[in-house]
């Protein structure tokens, strides 16, 4: 226990410090939880992010165009809006990819445009490919300027 010493005509107890290792422990539960913070932000930042978050909504495009519960005409006009948000640019016509993957880029973007106000509705099977399409141009975001 501690050591009794008189300080000023009266006796006063020194109590010994904690050990080390009860001290080092709050510090391990402060750390464990700092890291579990940045991880849950790390999380929630990096999972809205508009690629992802827009490849989350086609493929819900994609499941709903198989299931045949949406008109394939407004599943079209969905996946224009999808590919609006992943490139974060108001018109897909700015979307630049390297020279060897414009044209079929442009003929990507045409088929869609058909799809979505011509004149008949495209079929389910077309919407689907379209779709399915719309996700591969998203994953070559490093091609995209």
């Amino acid at each position: 226990m501690g050591d009794s010493v008189i300080m000023g005509g009266t006796w006063v107890d020194i109590v010994a410090p904690a050990p080390a290792t009860e001290a080092l422990a709050g510090g391990w539960y402060g750390a464990l939880m700092a890291l579990l913070v940045i991880l849950v932000a790390a999380v929630v930042v990096l999972g809205n992010r508009p690629r992802p978050r827009a490849r989350r909504k086609l493929r819900r495009v994609l499941r709903a165009s198989l299931s045949q519960q949406r008109d394939a005409r407004q599943a079209c006009r969905r996946i224009v809006l999808c590919l609006r948000e992943g490139f974060a640019q108001p018109q897909l016509s700015d979307v630049a990819f390297s020279a060897r993957h414009q044209p079929d880029w442009q003929q990507f973007l045409m088929r869609l445009q058909h799809y979505c106000f011509a004149a008949q509705a495209p079929s389910p099977d077309q919407c689907r490919q379209a779709a399915i399409d719309a996700l591969a141009w998203l994953a070559r975001r490093g091609e995209s300027r």
